[in-house]
């Protein structure tokens, strides 16, 4: 999205519950959860939206959840 609201495009595009995001450090990526594996874990992708990746796939039924990014 642009800064002035235009531009908006959905990256997730997935029927899962993707929420949390937030931008890697290098603001080539983010972090969000997403229950598309049926428990939540935590995902990066890049910033267009390609190369989906789930960082917490364990056989864990505990949900993980992206902590918020905070750069001092």
């Amino acid at each position: 999205m642009n800064t002035d609201d235009s531009g908006l495009i959905n990256i997730t595009n997935d029927f899962s519950h993707d929420i949390r995001p937030c931008w890697l450090p290098d603001r080539m990526g983010l972090l969000f959860s997403s229950n598309r594996d049926g428990d939540y874990g935590i995902y990066v992708m890049r910033s267009e939206g390609s190369d989906i990746l789930n960082l917490t796939n364990t056989s864990s039924p505990a949900d993980e959840w992206v902590p918020d990014y905070y750069e001092p």
